[in-house]
This record gives C-alpha cells, sequence and structure tokens, in this order.
C-alpha cells in the first residue's frame, strides 16, 4: 500500500503543478505564435510550410514568419512543434482546426506547462535519486523550482522553446544519473539530448558537455549513444536542406551572435544582477548554489558529471551574453537563463538537506526568506498585467536599454506598493518613473 502511495505522488504533483500554470493568465502573442500552426500543418499537410495559412499571415505580418523560395515558414525552431504533436494532436480531434488556431494562446499555454510540469516531476525523482532527499523534501524542490523561478512566470505561459528545452535537458540528465547503476540506460540519453538541440540551439552546448562526460566515465557506451543521436541529427539536417538549402536553418546560424567587448561583459552583470534581467534578483534563493556547491566539496561528494554541470551553466551564462539583446527583448526575467534552471536545482539539492536541522537555523531562515521572495517576484510576474507591461512603459525596452538597470524600477515590482517604499527609501539608482 505504501508503495501504491508513493507512485501517485508525481501524477499529483504534476497535475497539482499544471492546474496552476493553465489557471494563470496568458501573456500574450510572441515569438511563439506560429509554433501551434506548424503542429497543425505537419499533421494535416505533412510538411512544415505555413502556405496554407497565407490570408492570415501576411494580414498579420507577424515578425516570427520568414519567406523561403515562396513559402511561408515559422522563423523559430520547428522541434517545439514536432514535439507538441502528441498534444496538439488530441487537441484537434477535439476542437478541429479552427478551434485551435483561434485559441491557439490557450493551446500554447497546456504544451508550455504540460513540459513545464513534467520538468517539475523529473527534478522531484532527481531529489529522491541523487540527493537521497525525504518524499516531503523532494517534493519541495519540485515546488521551488515550479513556483519561484521563471517555469512559472515564462516556460509555462506559452510554447517558448525554453519549457520543452529544460524538459529533454533534464530528463537527459535523470538517464545519466540512472546509469551510474544501470549503465546501459547510458546509450538511450543522447535522444533526448539530440531532441534538446533541435529545440534550442544553445544547447549545442550541452551535447558537447555530455558527450565528454560519456566519452571519459562510459567509453564502451560512447559509439552507441553517438549512434542515435547522429540519427535524430541526420532527419533534422535533411529536413533544413529540403526547406533552406543548408544544414541549419536561419535561426541556427552564428551570424545571430555579435561581439561586443564593453556590451558583453554589460550581459555578463546583467544575466546575472540586473534588477529588471538577472537571474540573483528574480530568484535570489539561487545565491545558494553557491553554498550546496560549498557543501559537495566539503562532503567530498561532487561527482564529475556535477563538476562538467557547473561547467556547462558557465558556458550557458558566457553564451548567452554574446547576444546583443542579451536581456531577451520582450520578456520577463531571465529568459535567456531558463533552461539552465534545472541544473541549477541540482545544488540547491545539498541546501535542501540541512534546513530545519539543529545548528542551521541561519541558513533556514535566510534560505526561507529568499524562497519566499523568488515566490512573491514570480507570481506577481505570472498575474500581473503591470510586470509583463513593463517592456513597453514608459518606453521600449529594446530601444532603451538603460532601464534594464533601473534600481527604483525593477519589472518584478512594476506597480506594487514594496516597489514605490524601495524606489523612495532604499535604492538610490536611476530615474525612471514607477507607473
Amino acid at each position: 500500500m505504501k508503495s501504491y502511495h508513493k507512485s501517485i505522488i508525481p501524477i499529483f504533483l504534476f497535475l497539482f503543478i499544471f492546474v496552476i500554470y493553465y489557471a494563470s493568465p496568458m501573456l500574450g502573442v510572441s515569438d511563439s505564435v506560429c509554433s501551434i500552426l506548424t503542429s497543425i500543418s505537419i499533421i494535416k499537410e505533412g510538411n512544415f510550410d505555413l502556405n496554407e495559412y497565407t490570408p492570415l499571415l501576411e494580414y498579420k505580418n507577424w515578425q516570427a514568419v520568414e519567406k523561403i523560395n515562396g513559402k511561408y515558414y515559422n522563423y523559430f525552431p520547428h522541434g517545439v512543434s514536432i514535439v507538441s504533436l502528441p498534444m496538439v494532436f488530441i487537441l484537434l480531434k477535439i476542437f478541429g482546426s479552427t478551434g485551435l488556431i483561434l485559441g491557439s494562446e490557450s493551446v500554447e499555454s497546456i504544451c508550455g506547462s504540460t513540459y513545464t510540469a513534467l520538468t517539475g516531476v523529473i527534478i522531484f525523482y532527481i531529489g529522491r535519486y541523487l540527493g537521497l532527499l525525504t518524499i516531503t523534501r523532494s517534493i519541495v524542490l519540485a515546488l521551488i523550482f515550479s513556483f519561484c523561478t521563471c517555469a512559472y512566470s515564462v516556460t509555462s505561459k506559452l510554447l517558448w522553446m525554453h519549457g520543452p528545452s529544460m524538459f529533454f535537458l533534464i530528463f537527459t540528465f535523470f538517464l545519466l544519473i540512472i546509469g551510474k547503476t544501470k549503465e546501459h540506460i547510458i546509450q538511450y540519453a543522447s535522444i533526448p539530448l539530440a531532441i534538446s538541440y533541435i529545440i534550442r540551439p544553445t544547447n549545442s552546448i550541452s551535447i558537447v558537455i555530455f558527450s565528454l562526460y560519456i566519452l571519459i566515465y562510459h567509453r564502451k557506451y560512447f559509439l552507441k549513444f553517438s549512434l542515435y543521436g547522429i540519427i535524430i541529427a541526420s532527419f533534422f539536417f535533411l529536413n533544413n536542406f529540403y526547406i533552406y538549402g543548408s544544414i541549419l536553418p536561419t535561426y541556427f546560424r552564428g551570424n545571430r551572435l555579435v561581439f561586443n567587448f564593453d556590451l558583453f561583459f554589460t550581459a555578463l552583470l546583467g544575466n546575472l544582477i540586473s534588477p529588471s534581467r538577472g537571474l540573483f534578483f528574480w530568484s535570489p534563493f539561487f545565491l545558494f548554489i553557491f553554498i550546496g556547491v560549498y557543501l559537495k566539496v566539503k562532503e567530498k561528494n561532487l561527482e564529475p558529471i556535477e563538476k562538467l554541470l557547473l561547467v556547462l551553466i558557465s558556458l550557458h551564462w558566457i553564451f548567452i551574453s554574446l547576444f546583443p539583446h542579451w536581456w531577451a527583448g520582450h520578456s520577463i526575467g531571465y529568459r535567456f537563463f531558463s533552461d539552465m534552471i534545472p541544473f541549477l536545482m541540482i545544488f540547491i539539492i545539498p541546501v535542501m538537506k540541512n534546513i530545519f536541522r539543529p545548528k542551521k537555523k541561519l541558513l533556514t531562515v535566510c534560505f526561507m526568506v529568499s524562497i519566499f521572495l523568488s515566490f512573491y517576484f514570480h507570481y506577481r510576474a505570472a498575474n500581473n498585467s503591470e510586470v509583463q507591461s513593463w517592456n513597453n512603459i514608459p518606453n521600449d525596452i529594446d530601444l532603451n536599454p538603460d532601464r534594464l538597470w533601473d534600481w527604483k524600477d525593477p519589472q518584478s515590482l512594476r506597480g506594487d506598493k514594496i516597489s514605490r517604499l524601495l524606489g523612495k527609501y532604499i535604492f538610490a539608482v536611476g530615474s525612471a518613473p514607477n507607473k
């Protein structure tokens, strides 16, 4: 009976997270606007082009669309549409094409919420498997991920690349840690890893790091691991060649990166501490990853894969700082960093093991305060339209990026009484009005 109760916990955890996500207000159309249209086109037309929607596309003039050889395509990665096919197929049977197109925001929310909630469930399992946390602490770990990070305020809202990307990355990691005791599982880790790349090109860093880990520590399965990944990559490259005449689509090409020495260091800092885009500002509990790493080193149980994970996170941070628009345009919080959130949670596990224990009262209090602040920021972002409109008011953030450093008007506190008090009495930098 106890085993039965344990087996239904992940199901209830998924449903709990999903329902809260889906009940939150929608963000409105964004870069993901053509993802569902592409999924429908694959199912009904057997292709990736969107020419059947030509009147709609020409009327809307979406920037998310590009024209290749006389055909319209989603500019953003098609991998998002591919991994959403099962859900879109079911919804098509229920509501039909017209219903899905008219309710595309709701469909996007369903898909985004599903993948983000599934990521929370895997983090629950990792807490049990890797960290040996109690069931209660593993549930709390999953809930912290789900509601104290951009998983709540960004990836669950629409069908961004980041929700599916997080899921396939953390699923890859989960297979690798299972492979410590069941080594044959290792060879299959390249399947979700390769899928993560066709969803988001920055995941090429994960491919390099995880492949290096398998080459060093599980060499006898490296060939099979590579083969499964190459099979998936082959379909991806062949499809790209058919559409674009190149093995890589427009979005995946390196010319999108522009190295600017001065901007690069601003971006490095901004991705961590900017009051409107910084990882540590929006989710201050992530400051405890340094304590988590310290505890692992002190106890001499920092695993090789965890060391490589730290390298991966650092490289991702550097990579996203190369983008000239490192603040991710009209976004909420640290969207470009969101793919790494599940990996960051790995280093919160040692902290979770130590809170609420004798002689750990200060750690417990500080950690709980940081959790409360993180939840408060992301709850407001997920439910408050003023936070979402910060990108345009008082002016366009893409045209006025200096606002990213305005401590009197941080995005997470826009329109809140607390923000007015902070801006008036504590923060002394910046001048943008708090509207």
